[in-house]
């Protein structure tokens, strides 16, 4: 039984190593938000004497690339050549730390927006457990000005016809403006969307901003807030989102229960590798950023089993410190 088993996996990482071959030349424009995720690890004291809060010692820190970063590294593993479009703080720019933790094929166009800072996420955590106590951001959500908006456009008029796809990772903190999501939705060769609902932007940067797409992953919180539905009906609620027209592949993960993938023509179902994760901080664009690449060349028979593999080695990593590889998911199908 071993020998048949591992023969089955030896024919399913041939398969996978041959479609990794045909992401290679895709030419990616990759646009979206630079985060700055911050991990700030305590040791619990216990209650402090004089208030009634939790006191700690700090421990260690570190920081990752996160947001579009992310996305950028995750997608520089399987594509030769990438173009990168993103903001940064004018203040507090993080520009050296972003240069030295991009993969090195990735052409970057970066902004700089007046008076901000680079947006930074910061979170506790307790050192044992891992367990998050809270959390600091310093965006204000404000939208881009006009005159930034402006050059954005220029930049992306330039350059859209030389891409094949372009991914769009929309974390709702005021970079993509109206004027540029719509000439992204309607001049992108073939247009991949993640638009995230997080605590900062809580129902108010819905999928809906964005008339069509090729491609798009979402997850249930997201697919109930496109439909204002707070009672989830998975199938129901998935099955308008189809039947809109809007978006031609969908992508729906649903953490413990996996994925469902509709492929344009009918859904096909997987379920999750691992329900025991250790940070699930940017898992999500994860595996955003390879099955896009996946639903661009037509593999999308791989997808579901794929996305769940990606998910199930990200969720096992603290935040985005490591990006995913093709080595990586080779060896878990090996295993």
């Amino acid at each position: 039984m071993e020998k048949k088993k591992y023969g089955i996996n030896m024919k399913k990482e041939n398969q996978i190593s041959k479609i990794f071959k045909k992401l290679k030349k895709i030419n990616v424009c990759i646009i979206g938000e630079t985060i700055i995720d911050e991990y700030v690890y305590v040791y619990a004291l216990g209650t402090a004497s004089k208030d009634p809060v939790l006191s700690t010692r700090k421990t260690n820190q570190e920081k990752f690339a996160g947001g579009v970063l992310a996305v950028a590294n995750h997608i520089a593993q399987f594509v030769d050549n990438i173009d990168l479009i993103s903001l940064l703080g004018e203040k507090n720019h993080h520009k050296e730390f972003i240069k030295n933790h991009l993969s090195s094929n990735i052409n970057k166009h970066f902004f700089y927006n007046k008076n901000t800072e680079t947006i930074v996420k910061t979170r506790f955590l307790e050192e044992k457990r891992l367990t998050k106590l809270f959390k600091i951001e310093n965006s204000d959500g404000n939208l881009i000005s006009n005159t930034l908006e402006d050059r954005i456009l220029s930049l992306l008029k330039s350059k859209l016809t030389n891409f094949d796809m372009v991914i769009v990772a929309d974390f709702g903190h005021g970079f993509l403006t109206k004027k540029i999501r719509n000439y992204l939705v309607n001049n992108s060769p073939y247009l991949a969307l993640n638009v995230q609902t997080n605590s900062s932007n809580f129902g108010f940067n819905p999928l809906s901003k964005y008339d069509s797409a090729d491609f798009i992953s979402i997850n249930k919180r997201e697919l109930q807030i496109y439909f204002q539905d707070n009672e989830y009906r998975r199938d129901d609620l998935l099955e308008k989102l189809i039947k809109t027209k809007r978006y031609k592949k969908i992508l729906l993960t649903v953490s413990k229960e996996g994925v469902v993938y509709y492929d344009g023509i009918q859904k096909h179902t997987h379920k999750a590798f691992t329900t025991r994760p250790i940070d699930t901080v940017g898992a999500g664009d994860a595996v955003f950023s390879i099955t896009s690449l996946l639903s661009y060349i037509n593999e999308d028979e791989v997808i579901p089993e794929l996305a769940n593999i990606i998910g199930a080695i990200a969720v096992k990593t603290i935040g985005n410190k490591e990006p995913i590889t093709k080595n990586k998911i080779l060896n878990f199908i090996k295993d």
